[in-house]
């Protein structure tokens, strides 16, 4: 089957649903909340002070902290025709620092609260100028730049830590993300009415992935910091809200269904996804407890690389016997092999490192050309497809469905 054409940027698709729904909630924090047109309106204003120091089409970073000042950020540099990269105030200074080395950057967006310990991470040679939120003129021009960005253009640098320790930056281009986002919305089939769960951090691209399913929709984000709230009032805080679709690595949905009555329903949840780690028979019985028969379950295998690599919809009638449920099939526009450590494909049953085909993967990873050329491979008959060795071990049970075994390195990657 062939894809559907990507045909326009992040930004665009925002700035649809800004004008589509003016009176739709973009984003709830727990403290404030704001509409789509006060969102865009921001954002635009925050492109504007960026363009006034000539950015070219380098990354620009941000440090803030989780919540509406978060979100502006990310639109207001991707209208720009950059891409964002997202520095965590609760990790080490020292981890932010080589992080903003590595990228050179000439700008960082921060706000009031997060401004001295923004300027700790910075170095006497990497000194890059601080725009303050709060500080913005409200004299700004507040509507759309028009800024045509194209589909190949970088819309951010998720930091991962890689098998080292080390953080290695994943670039995802509007393409790939849009393309992955679309199929996500087509799957769950998202609605402006649904309101979406975000409580990973943004350095993680189940977060980025999640907020930008519900601007592509005119849906409602709704952040949840649990590093600060904790997970105890989670299960409360999704009634609260009326989150309808929820994502979660797997033991973060235990922990915060196991904290509900035994019958106390999450009555407007219709759509769950959990992965980050294998899923058990447990898991499916804590879903069908706590949520309606129209609830559905997804059950997938991803990473930042190439997004969803298998995914499995369960639903309340579904047998599920085995402990131990499988990450699901390959989704359609991906081929999926696995191979053995001289990259020759395995015997069925056997367990092998997972490896992706497609033409929608990340770009590569930021400045490591030698590592690019290992795990990135050109297609030689079709040079826009590329496959990708991900590193983690499955095997491919005889329905078809992936068994995710483990990572092949000493760390283990989590998702959500």
């Amino acid at each position: 089957m062939q894809p559907d054409p990507i045909d326009g940027s992040a930004a665009e698709y925002f700035e649809k649903s800004a004008a589509a729904y003016p009176h739709h909630i973009a984003v709830r924090d727990g403290i404030r909340e704001i509409s789509y047109p006060e969102l865009n309106r921001r954002a635009n204003q925050l492109a504007r002070e960026i363009l006034t120091h000539d950015p070219g089409n380098a990354p620009i970073p941000f440090y803030l902290g989780y919540d509406i000042s978060t979100v502006t950020a990310i639109l207001g540099i991707l209208k720009t025709g950059c891409p964002f990269v997202v520095l965590d105030p609760s990790f080490p200074a020292e981890r932010n620092r080589l992080i903003l080395s590595t990228l050179d950057a000439r700008l960082l967006i921060t706000d009031s609260v997060h401004k001295t310990s923004a300027e700790s991470c910075t170095t006497s040679t990497v000194n890059p100028i601080l725009i303050n939120l709060d500080n913005l003129s409200t004299l700004l021009d507040g509507e759309n730049l028009g800024i045509g960005i194209p589909p190949e253009a970088l819309l951010c640098i998720i930091f991962t830590s890689g098998s080292t320790g080390t953080p290695r930056g994943v670039m995802c281009s509007h393409r790939y993300m849009a393309f992955t986002i679309l199929q996500a919305i087509k799957a769950v089939g998202i609605s402006p009415e649904d309101k979406l769960s975000i409580f990973s951090p943004f350095t993680y691209m189940g977060a980025v992935n999640f907020i930008l399913r519900a601007f592509f929709t005119g849906a409602s984000a709704c952040l949840y910091d649990a590093r600060t709230r904790g997970l105890a009032g989670m299960s409360e805080w999704l009634q609260k809200e009326g989150i309808t679709i929820f994502s979660a690595p797997a033991s973060s949905f235990r922990a915060i269904l196991n904290f509900l009555p035994e019958n106390q329903l999450l009555e407007q949840l219709r759509f769950v996804s959990i992965g980050g780690e294998n899923t058990v028979l447990s898991d499916a019985i804590l879903f069908r407890a706590h949520t309606t028969p129209l609830c559905v379950m997804q059950v997938s295998l991803a990473c930042t690389e190439t997004n969803t690599i298998t995914m499995l919809l369960l639903d309340h009638t579904m047998p599920v016997t085995d402990q131990t449920i499988s990450t699901g099939y390959p989704v359609p526009w991906q081929e999926l092999f696995l191979v053995d450590e001289n990259r020759q494909p395995v015997e069925p049953g056997e367990i092998g490192e997972i490896a992706v085909k497609t033409r929608y993967l990340c770009s590569g990873y930021w400045k490591e050309p030698e590592l690019n050329a290992e795990k990135f491979l050109q297609d030689p008959i079709d040079p826009l497809f590329h496959t990708f060795f991900t590193g983690d071990l499955a095997c491919q049970l005889p329905d078809g469905t992936l068994q995710f075994q483990c990572l092949n390195d000493s760390q283990l990657k989590i998702r959500g």
